[in-house]
């Protein structure tokens, strides 16, 4: 388990100083996770421990966003992060709209040009 805690620790790290430089508050930015393996979760968890609010984090998947109810691709762990304010299927790129942060624990080039586009001003 070190490998998911470890990025978990360091990728928390890595948040705490972006929000002091852009003073930003934990508890009002929009996080997007790409990737729902036990490295993206374990980041989730441990932000959300922090400070992040539940319904501000949202972690994709091959399948898009997690969010309560989804079928395809699911199990207990990423059921835990399922995002209460999605009803429906939606892409990572439409979730990156107004993102504060992007984490990545997935597969290179996962974020378009139009995801980075679309992010909030000073992510």
């Amino acid at each position: 388990h070190d490998d998911q805690h470890g990025t978990a620790i360091v990728c928390l790290a890595g948040l705490i100083n972006a929000l002091k430089i852009s003073e930003k508050d934990i508890s009002k930015i929009k996080i997007v996770c790409n990737g729902a393996g036990a490295a993206g979760i374990a980041c989730m968890k441990l932000i959300q421990v922090y400070g992040a609010k539940k319904e501000n984090c949202y972690i994709c998947d091959t399948n898009g966003v997690i969010y309560p109810g989804r079928s395809k691709g699911m199990n207990d762990f990423k059921a835990s992060l399922a995002n209460d304010t999605v009803t429906k299927d939606t892409t990572l790129e439409e979730v990156c709209a107004d993102a504060d942060v992007l984490i990545g624990v997935s597969v290179a080039g996962a974020f378009t040009e139009a995801c980075l586009k679309a992010l909030a001003p000073n992510p």
